[in-house]
């Protein structure tokens, strides 16, 4: 087993790995993460998924105590064990815009993923639940390598109800979800209750899906009927449907992919985890999805019920279509560099036209040469 860290014997079927730090990130940020570990180790527990949740605690802020001691873990000898990895604030300035940006979530997943010892690995945030039909489905152990697994993530408010337990709040959020990221888009509830629908409000890098349509609709049908499609986008979508290529034109589901991708452990270490660019994670785990696509790997999007629920965060501390704009108008007005649509576009060129066995990052990727502090609590 490569990169193996300690003994690998009767290691884990599943490692969750996420990053945090305690300074209320979006607010209410450790109550968010208390539902998101309780409900992970309830679920391990009912279901008997043996798990390891491995948070890597990120430039810990000193005047506050640390995660270890400020929730609430699974007990031990629990199928759902948590390590706590932490990356000290001289780690941290190492990189560029330490100054600026407080957290570098994918290279802080990197190191995660690399000291995990699960058969599988699973990137996600910790605001998040993941469905009862999903976790039944993880325990069924029937995830292969050469695969990246991904699912839709619905949106639910802020208020999650804190006096009920897990399998209430998961059926809470089932009825109180109001937005869903898909593949193609972002679509909102039209409507109060459970039972309305869900509308496409946005489409999902609409320049990549027009490119590749425009591409297709040309090579198997000549000019004119592109010139027709694009004319308006309800015929374009009714014509590529007919001709057969809209679904080829649609791009992989990065959709909100950093709430969820899961892949086997040695394909996380053939492609050297997520590209360590040392900006504002925007669009990194998407970048991360094309390089696993080029080098081989397939696609597997699970349809909902398995999905996962996300709790709301404070606006401007993550994407929304509301915050959108707060969020970017502070990383400009604090310097902080990120990835546009445009660049996303341009990697994904370069990704295609590259070598077959192309990598971002070297073999010390996900931190490891440093010896980091971990804590096991329970």
């Amino acid at each position: 087993m490569p990169g193996a860290t300690g003994s690998m014997e009767n290691r884990p079927y599943l490692s969750v790995v996420t990053v945090s730090r305690n300074d209320d990130h979006g607010g209410n940020l450790l109550g968010r993460m208390g539902f998101f570990v309780g409900g992970l180790a309830d679920q391990c527990l009912r279901h008997g998924l043996e798990c390891e949740l491995i948070v890597v605690e990120w430039n810990p802020p000193p005047d506050r105590p640390r995660l270890a001691e400020a929730l609430r873990w699974p007990q031990e000898g629990t199928p759902c064990q948590a390590r706590v990895v932490t990356v000290p604030p001289e780690i941290h300035a190492r990189f560029l815009h330490s100054d600026r940006l407080p957290l570098f979530q994918m290279i802080a997943k990197n190191a995660g993923i690399r000291r995990a010892r699960g058969q599988f690995i699973l990137a996600t945030n910790i605001d998040n639940l993941f469905s009862e039909e999903l976790m039944e489905h993880l325990a069924r152990r029937s995830l292969v390598s050469g695969k990246f697994y991904r699912v839709d993530r619905y949106d639910v408010p802020s208020d999650v109800p804190a006096d009920a337990v897990p399998a209430e709040r998961l059926a809470w959020c089932a009825d109180h979800a109001f937005r869903v990221a898909r593949r193609n888009g972002l679509y909102v509830r039209t409507g109060p209750g459970p039972g309305a629908p869900f509308k496409r409000a946005a489409l999902r890098h609409p320049g990549m899906v027009w490119a590749r349509m425009r591409e297709m609709a040309v090579a198997e049908s000549g000019p004119a009927v592109w010139r027709y499609t694009r004319s308006a986008a309800l015929i374009a979508v009714k014509v590529g449907q007919k001709l057969g290529i809209l679904r080829a034109a649609t791009p992989l589901h990065t959709n909100a992919s950093g709430d969820f991708t899961l892949l086997a452990r040695d394909d996380w270490w053939a492609l050297r985890g997520y590209p360590e660019f040392q900006l504002y994670s925007w669009h990194i785990d998407g970048v991360f999805l094309y390089h696993a696509s080029r080098r081989g790997l397939a696609e597997v999007a699970w349809e909902p019920p398995l999905c996962i629920y996300h709790m709301e965060h404070g606006e401007g501390s993550g994407w929304t279509p509301e915050g959108h704009k707060t969020l970017f108008e502070g990383l400009r007005r604090r310097g902080v560099p990120y990835l546009s649509d445009a660049d996303l576009e341009a990697v994904i060129r370069c990704l295609r036209a590259g070598p077959a066995d192309i990598t971002f990052n070297g073999s010390d990727w996900g931190l490891a040469g440093d010896d980091l502090e971990e804590i096991r609590p329970h």
